[in-house]
This record gives structure tokens, sequence and C-alpha cells, in this order.
């Protein structure tokens, strides 16, 4: 489902918009600090991600947003993640 353009309609609202990688912790960080110092009318963070992020069997599948993994494909989902991070 396209929610596009996104930024343009908080704005229409009169929100302070900010986006950042939703996958970068230091730009979540720095987005947050941004929402929390601006004043004067409510602040909005859009942050842009990727549905399974670092899980390649299931990384931008819309069929499992929502969804549980069995127990089975999360072991398999986790050690994928922690190779990863290696």
């Amino acid at each position: 489902m396209d929610i596009e353009p996104l930024r343009k309609k908080w704005e229409a609202f009169n929100w302070n918009v900010i986006e950042c990688k939703g996958h970068d912790h230091m730009e979540i960080i720095h987005a947050y600090q941004k929402a929390k110092e601006f004043k004067g009318k409510p602040s909005v963070i859009i942050a842009e991600t990727i549905m399974g992020k670092g899980v390649k069997s299931i990384e931008g599948d819309y069929k499992w947003h929502g969804k549980a993994p069995s127990l089975e494909e999360a072991k398999v989902f986790i050690n994928e993640l922690e190779d990863r991070s290696i």
C-alpha cells in the first residue's frame, strides 16, 4: 500500500517533519534530539526502513509484515543476523 507523499501529508497538518534512516542508530538518536529541541508545533519522525532487514530470505517481503516466524524459522533468522554482526 503506497502512503507517499508521507512528508507532505504531515507538513500539510503543520507538523515538524524529521526524516532518518531507520536502520542507523545514530541517525535515529539525532532525529529524537532534533524533535526534543524543536518548539512550537508537534514533531514526527519518519524512519526509512526495509522490512526484514538483514534476513536474506524475508528482506523486503511484505508477506512477513506482522507475521510471527515459527520457532525453527526464528532460529534460522537469529543465526543469520548474528552471523552478519561479526
